[in-house]
């Protein structure tokens, strides 16, 4: 049996939100020129406007709501779902329809849309329009999201408003830069929780790219514009999910009722490129209008100087979406409830209320029970594997939030309070980290040794030459024959009669492909470029390498578009065997993207008459999401 330390905190009215920032102190030091020291506080918000402190969130000795901490400048009605984003030390959340902020002086300021007057648009401060804005989460470069209803936004933060380290943040003048609100993602389901997840450091590519694979899988396209609705990879529980997990451009994980999906954003890199190429672009400013054509990037509108004010704001606030976006299945089912732990799409949850992440990329899901009235605390991997930490918590838990001490908080509505449970979590820092003490020397590991072996071929080590298409590939023979089946195999003295020979061919095989795969084989690991991948994965089965195998058509998943999903199924379905579970997910893509597809590749459906069964199953798939559809 499993023990919880766990405590309840009444409150005079129900909790609306827990956010955690950090407050300068010691304005002494500042004035003689020393850095101030800072400390976290930690805010309860109510839905009548009010923000209550709740000491000792740092530590763990004890915690107690304190008193009303005092607003100035605007008096909201409401506060919900509040968010702290260090680009601007601010704390963002929701007045009604509109979209607050709360500086360090505790100064409140309506920065998108109106009250009172609620709507749907996109658009610059006031001129945006939300029917409940909720669920906020920042990526601390510049960007703000939340839902409003079916949709997701983006909120573009003008760089004026980026905080000075060591100074406190301020209200923005009244007539200066507002910030711009676009649409990036519609799900056709209410939207119940959103989260940010911060970008895992990238391998750099393994090798050139060249020719793309059966039907050109390339990287996948990300956040696009003017609310159009997003590609989805129905990629749960599988090596796809860990790969997207592992994105340099981060990514948000949202919530439907009973699923939790992934919605890629773009990589640095590519935000740029799209910036440069938008302002090379004849008429590239009117485009990139807010509530323009997919693709549309953020910050030019009428009456700015043009694309290349794009791109400087690009430069300044990080990455602008430059795509339709690329939604997974992260875990659980959008047409099934249950309780169930397990892999992603085999998870079932009863009734998401609301989703928290730590440091390492988890999330943490407050799932009500309606049946029972009782609400579990669920843990979400970056794989997707679902494991439940508490249960049979009394009432309807919902809003959770990690506080600093490791704590997780969630809101209760009746009775008023605050649950708070030891859970011994570890939450994303709030302060930068302080300078890295200098390393020492790298420490050797056998995959770098063996990395650097086989880069240096030759230097007359190796006991047999590779052949394949125009290259040659000096290998050591014991190495493959110990990391390899096919090789173990083909190597073997009593196996083929060509065995011994100092010079063996692979016919039909990439270089390229090889390549990696003869790395993968030395060291373990291989970063496949999207190019590559299905040469990769084709080559990885008839050599008997499964797990490069299903780490290639992972990649491949990742980077399906409406113009190569049908010719990956094709060529899916043509290899069989261990390439069957992509293909069903392939297929999976392909129905809930159908409109997409048709849209942008429609010849390319042309090609489905080469597999009748295949044309058969995207159209029993179609016609089973059109009546899940029309009965909710």
């Amino acid at each position: 049996m499993v023990y919880l330390l766990r405590c309840q905190i009444p409150t005079v009215e129900r909790p609306a939100g827990v956010v955690s920032r950090p407050v300068l102190e010691d304005d002494d030091q500042r004035a003689e020129g020393r850095p101030p020291r800072a400390r976290i506080q930690t805010l309860v918000t109510t839905p009548d406007g009010h923000v209550l402190e709740l000491s000792g969130s740092a530590a763990r000795d004890g915690l107690r709501l304190g008193p009303s901490v005092e607003l100035r400048a605007s008096a909201p009605s409401e506060i919900w779902d509040p968010c702290y984003d260090s680009f601007s030390s601010s704390i963002f959340a929701n007045d009604r329809a509109a979209v607050i902020r709360i500086t360090d002086d505790n100064a409140v300021a309506n920065v998108a849309g109106r009250p009172d007057e609620a709507g749907e648009a996109d658009g610059e401060g006031p001129a945006a329009r939300f029917v409940d804005p909720l669920c906020f989460s920042t990526d601390h470069q510049g960007h703000v999201y939340f839902v409003a209803g079916l949709r997701i936004c983006q909120a573009t933060l003008p760089g004026e408003w980026r905080a000075v380290p060591g100074e406190p943040s301020l209200a923005a003048a009244p007539n200066g830069p507002q910030l711009r609100v676009r649409t990036i993602h519609i799900e056709p389901v209410e939207i119940w929780a959103l989260t940010y997840l911060p970008a895992r450091p990238a391998a750099p590519a393994a090798g050139p790219g060249p020719a793309a694979g059966p039907g050109g899988a390339g990287a996948g396209s990300s956040s696009g514009g003017g609310g159009a609705g997003g590609s989805r990879a129905n990629s749960a529980g599988g090596a796809a999910g860990a790969a997207a997990s592992s994105s340099p451009g981060g990514c948000l994980v949202y919530a439907t009722r009973t699923a939790l999906y992934r919605l890629q954003l773009p990589t640095p890199a590519t935000a740029a490129a799209e910036a440069e190429a938008a302002a090379a672009a004849p008429g590239a400013a009117a485009a990139a209008a807010p509530g323009a054509a997919p693709g549309a990037a953020p910050g030019a509108a009428a009456g700015e100087p043009g694309a290349a004010a794009v791109a400087a704001r690009a430069a300044d606030n990080g990455p602008v979406p430059p795509g339709p976006p690329v939604v997974s299945l992260l875990a659980g089912s959008q047409d099934e409830e249950g309780v169930l732990d397990g892999p992603g799409r085999h998870a079932r949850f009863r009734r998401i209320q609301g989703l928290a992440a730590d440091v390492d990329g988890a999330i943490y899901v407050a799932d009500y029970n309606t049946i029972s009235v009782t609400t579990s605390v669920r843990r979400v991997a970056p794989d997707g594997m679902v494991t439940t930490l508490a249960s049979g918590l009394e009432g309807a838990c919902q809003r959770p939030a990690l506080l600093p001490n490791g704590y997780l908080a969630l809101c209760e509505r009746d009775p008023p309070s605050l649950l708070v449970l030891d859970l011994g979590l570890k939450p994303p820092p709030l302060l930068p980290n302080p300078p890295a003490a200098r390393a020492g020397p790298p420490r050797r590991t056998l995959h770098a040794d063996m990395g650097a072996l086989l880069d240096a071929q030759p230097d007359g080590t190796a006991d047999l030459t590779l052949v394949v298409g125009d290259r040659r590939f000096p290998v050591h023979r014991a190495i493959l024959s110990a990391r390899c089946d096919y090789f173990r195999q083909r190597l073997a003295p009593e196996g083929f009669a060509d065995g011994a020979a100092a010079e063996l061919s692979l016919p039909d095989a990439d270089p390229a492909a090889f390549e990696l795969l003869l790395r993968f084989i030395y060291i373990g690991a291989v970063d496949i470029p999207p190019a590559l991948a299905p040469a990769v994965a084709e080559l990885a089965d008839r050599l008997l390498l499964p797990e490069l195998c299903s780490d290639a058509q992972a990649v491949v998943l990742s980077g399906v578009s409406a113009d190569t999903v049908v010719g990956l199924m094709l060529w899916a379905e043509r290899l069989g065997g261990p390439f069957a579970r992509l293909l069903t997910e392939l297929r999976e893509w392909a129905v809930l993207n159908y409109e997409g597809v048709r849209r942008e590749a429609g010849s390319s459906l042309k090609r489905l008459a080469e597999s009748p069964d295949l044309m058969m199953q995207l159209l029993d798939g179609m016609s089973t999401r059109a009546k899940r559809g029309r009965t909710g």
